[in-house]
């Protein structure tokens, strides 16, 4: 008898965790490629949200090694959608994107929803990373949700890897 409850007991905890996981908002950040010393490098940031409504949300991003840094942020949809950011001290940067209409981003989409501008046009060759944390993700209600985060990166010019 007890086996039979405790195999009911994992396949409620086995069903919970897959539909948690699976319904999970994912914020990913762009890998781009572009030439040495270009002066605005867009990298788009990509929002697949399976189940829920986004109203907004908010990350750090930091580009290692520190040789450029965010200048600007810009949504695809200007007429729906405002973003912001701040940067910090230690070269990292704040991220903020919400709705201005209260509707959201649309349950069941993955869509381009904002660009990150960096400057570099004093780099003539070098691998970055984006480096993303703090990820907070509002329904558009304003409540919390779950959500996580993909990193990005810049090839800028030529670089050898050996």
């Amino acid at each position: 008898m007890v086996p039979r409850y405790k195999f009911l007991f994992q396949s409620i905890f086995f069903i919970s965790a897959v539909n948690i996981a699976l319904s999970e908002v994912t914020v990913s950040i762009g890998n781009v490629s572009v030439d040495g010393y270009t002066e605005d490098i867009v990298v788009p940031v990509t929002v697949s949200n399976p189940s829920e409504t986004v109203g907004g949300f908010q990350f750090d991003v930091m580009a290692m090694p520190t040789i450029i840094h965010l200048s600007g942020v810009s949504p695809i949809n200007e007429n729906d959608f405002s973003a912001d950011y701040n940067i910090f001290d230690n070269g990292s940067a704040r991220i903020v994107f919400y709705t201005n209409t209260g509707a959201g981003v649309s349950a069941g989409s993955e869509e381009i929803l904002l660009n990150l501008h960096f400057n570099g046009e004093d780099v003539l060759s070098a691998l970055v990373d984006l480096e993303a944390y703090n990820l907070t993700v509002s329904d558009a209600d304003g409540d919390v949700i779950a959500g996580n985060l993909v990193n990005g990166s810049i090839t800028i010019g030529n670089v050898v890897f050996f």
